[in-house]
């Protein structure tokens, strides 16, 4: 039996359709909401307090990361903090 080489494989395909629904189905999500008054109210918002919700974001995901270091290097794996933080962000 010869083997199939190439990318149109059934795992690809497949994976092919369900990127094609991800797509489909974000833009339609995306086109159901009223970006402009999104936008506006980002836009009005005090930019001292998006700052600070944006850090403070960053911030607890740096804690997340701590906190799976720890998990990891009780089970034996010793991953560095930057991996762990992309790995979550």
């Amino acid at each position: 039996m010869k083997k199939r080489l190439g990318f149109f494989n059934s795992r690809s395909v497949l994976v092919f359709i369900i990127l094609c629904l991800l797509v489909a189905a974000t833009a339609l999500l995306l086109l159901r909401e009223n970006l402009n008054s999104m936008l506006w109210a980002l836009y009005r918002a005090d930019i001292f307090y998006l700052l600070l919700a944006v850090l403070t974001y960053l911030l607890g995901l740096l804690f997340w990361s701590f906190r799976w270091r720890l998990t990891l290097s009780t089970s034996g794996y010793r991953v560095p903090i930057r991996s762990i933080y992309v790995i979550i962000l």
